[in-house]
């Protein structure tokens, strides 16, 4: 839980939010736990349906990590802000590649797909609310994106529901 606090809290500084406030920190509290327990869920299950995170993929995430972030010395920087071991860190990316598998067995999330309805849609919506936005065909790739990952955000939001119902939290 500390650690969830940690990085969220390291997040929101980051986007100018006060975490100091006490309705924040309770807020960075509540969000926390509420993604502690979503990843316990989907990590049992995964285990459950009999996933297992292969040591060769938790290495390549591992060193797409270190391409990311620049370095060995970079990535030790940032685990040290938020008191977070290299062993803990791939523990970590051993969970994620764990709930991505059974994400991707239990949902559709590697077919979704956005319209140039939708794009057209959003655009339309966004330059209502402020004319000075670059043309659709500037923004068009960036809205796809948006798109997509607000559909996929929702499809994993509904996989959570369904195995918060089933599941026992305690």
């Amino acid at each position: 839980l500390d650690e969830s606090v940690k990085l969220i809290e390291q997040s929101a500084s980051l986007q100018g939010i006060d975490v100091t406030e006490a309705e924040t920190k309770k807020e960075i509290q509540d969000q926390a736990l509420t993604t502690l327990i979503n990843n316990a869920l989907i990590l049992s299950s995964a285990k459950k349906a009999g996933f297992t995170a292969q040591p060769d993929v938790v290495q390549a995430k591992y060193d797409e990590l270190l391409m990311q972030i620049g370095g060995t010395e970079e990535l030790a920087k940032r685990m040290t802000e938020v008191g977070l071991t290299e062993e803990k860190l791939r523990s970590n990316i051993a969970e994620r590649v764990l709930a991505d598998q059974f994400i991707e067995s239990e949902t559709p999330i590697k077919t979704l797909t956005v319209s140039e309805e939708e794009i057209a849609t959003l655009y339309e919506t966004v330059k209502a609310q402020n004319p000075d936005v670059p043309t659709l065909a500037e923004v068009r790739a960036q809205i796809g994106d948006q798109i997509l990952s607000e559909k996929q955000q929702q499809v994993v939001a509904d996989l959570i529901e369904k195995l918060r119902k089933e599941g026992s939290i305690v």
